[in-house]
């Protein structure tokens, strides 16, 4: 219904303005009705369209198409790979390896020169980034900070300067 009424609003707008607009101007105004069913619309599909779409979905994941694969082989083996645009969200109580596991998979993601968006609600990005070094340069905490592999990271910091990985920690 709401669909609706915008739709009805619309065409008394362009009603009421219809004898001093050119007709550019009213395509113009009626084409931001195609807008507001596409915006507002819910895509409902029956069993056929629904078969279609998981057809699709299954030929992307054996032509390795639109899927990401973690690098934890057991993983994509028993779950599946990630699929272009998922939303993951990794979760647990303290203390059970929930930023090792994040950092890991990015790690092995930026291997992949996939795009990542991190949110972090507890840590900062140096804290994160600090967990990814250790992961990949496989150093402790203390090796990192002693500075005796300030030449290594730096190495490391060189080649994924380009990555796309992005932290959200607001």
């Amino acid at each position: 219904y709401s669909i609706k009424r915008d739709i009805l609003k619309k065409l008394k707008e362009v009603g009421t303005e219809f004898n001093i607009l050119d007709s550019l101007e009213i395509i113009g105004r009626l084409s931001e009705l195609n807008k507001l069913t596409i915006s507002n619309n819910s895509q409902i599909l029956n069993i056929k369209e629904i078969q279609t779409e998981h057809s699709k979905y299954l030929k992307d994941i054996k032509n390795n198409t639109n899927v990401i694969f973690t690098g934890y082989d057991t993983y994509d083996k028993n779950y599946g790979a990630f699929k272009t645009g998922d939303l993951i969200i990794v979760a647990a109580r303290t203390g059970v390896g929930k930023t090792a596991f994040v950092t890991n998979l990015i790690s092995n993601l930026m291997k992949q020169n996939k795009s990542i968006g991190l949110v972090s609600l507890e840590m900062n990005s140096s804290e994160i980034y600090q967990r990814i070094l250790q992961s990949d340069l496989q150093l402790t905490k203390f090796e990192i900070e002693s500075g005796n592999y300030d030449s290594f990271i730096n190495e490391y910091n060189e080649k994924n300067k380009d990555k796309k990985f992005f932290i959200d920690i607001t």
